[in-house]
């Protein structure tokens, strides 16, 4: 019964990306696609933002089976 209870519980709770760009690269348009890849759905949907050169996601909450990706050019 442990095991089924602790398998509901997420492994990554509030977690963030940070990913500064470098000087010699600018981002090509404004927005980044996130999507859902694992074999269990997301609960809940992160924020995904790119400004001052940077991108940022919060409110990254996985558990077992979920997977993200995100994808933007550079």
């Amino acid at each position: 019964q442990a095991n089924s209870v602790v398998s509901s519980f997420n492994t990554i709770i509030n977690g963030t990306i940070s990913d500064p760009l470098g000087t010699q690269f600018n981002y090509n348009g404004t927005t980044a696609e996130l999507k859902s890849v694992g074999s269990s759905a997301l609960t809940s949907t992160p924020t995904v933002q790119m400004e001052n050169n940077e991108l940022n996601v919060t409110g990254i909450n996985l558990g077992k089976n979920q997977e993200i990706q995100i994808h933007y050019q550079v």
